[in-house]
This record gives structure tokens, C-alpha cells and sequence, in this order.
């Protein structure tokens, strides 16, 4: 997928969580490095892609976060005069990053959290979602409050 692609698709989605459109904004920034390398505009595009991204979506701060370690990533590399292939390592490993500390996240809470039998969450995201995976159906209650975008908690 391209990256303006990408950018249009972390705009418009209503349906996954910080983490999903973070992980996006990551592959926003491969895409980019992966259709401009070489290209006198990489720098410029890269640029601009972090203040599309910052600003597409300004209630999901994990997406400018993203994007802006994205950029960092991608400037270090290339002041550093990485190929491709690192550049790329690097983002990639970013997006792992990011994915693992979700997992991260549902482990501590399943430590600090499974003496309990009852649950009440205002929002069932994916890192919601990983902790009572975790965590197990043992006679235990959860209770969701509804949970969509711009209308949390109707």
C-alpha cells in the first residue's frame, strides 16, 4: 500500500485502536522509504508525512508519537548514510516495538490484576482485549461499557 494510501486509511478508520493505527503510521513511513529511495524528495516527503500523520487524527496522540519516532528513525539512518536495507530493518523493528508493548502491558496488568474476579472497562481496546486474554475465564466477570470512535462511552 502507498503511503498517502496509508495516511487517508488511518484518517477514515473507525474501527481499530491506537495501537492498529500506530503500527500503521510505521508502515506509512516503510512505504515511503520503499517508493522514494534514492529520490531527491525522500527528506521532504518524510517531513511532511510526520505533520499529515501529527495532524489527521489529533485525539490519537500514539499516532503522532509514531510518527514522529518513524521520522527520527528514518532521519538518523539516512544523516548516518544507511542503505535501504537498515532503514527499513529499523522501522520494521519500531513496529515490533510497538506491538510488543502491548503484550508488555497485558503481562503487568495480568500481574498486578488477576487476584480479581470482577472487571468494569470503559473501552475494550486490543491492549484491553490481550490483558483478559491473558488473564483466563476463570469465573470471572468483565463488563464493557460501549466503546466507538468520537462517542466513547455512549
Amino acid at each position: 500500500m502507498r503511503y498517502l494510501d496509508l495516511v487517508k486509511l488511518i484518517k477514515s478508520d473507525k474501527q481499530h485502536g491506537a495501537t492498529w493505527l500506530s503500527i500503521k503510521a510505521v508502515e506509512a513511513f516503510i512505504a515511503l522509504a520503499e517508493e522514494l529511495w534514492g529520490a531527491e524528495k525522500l527528506k521532504r516527503e518524510a517531513k511532511l508525512l510526520l505533520e499529515r500523520l501529527s495532524s489527521c487524527r489529533p485525539s490519537v496522540v500514539a499516532i503522532a508519537n509514531a510518527a514522529k519516532a518513524s521520522y527520527k528513525v528514518l532521519e538518523e539512518q539516512l544523516s548516518l548514510k544507511a542503505d535501504k536495507q537498515k532503514v527499513l530493518d529499523e522501522l520494521l523493528k519500531l513496529r515490533n516495538d510497538i506491538e510488543q508493548a502491548k503484550l508488555k502491558v497485558a503481562e503487568n496488568a495480568v500481574n498486578e490484576l488477576s487476584r480479581y474476579k470482577r472487571f468494569l472497562t470503559h473501552s475494550l481496546s486490543s491492549t484491553v482485549l490481550e490483558f483478559f486474554k491473558k488473564l483466563g475465564s476463570n469465573d470471572r466477570l468483565v463488563v464493557v461499557t460501549e466503546s466507538r470512535p468520537l462517542l466513547e462511552g455512549v
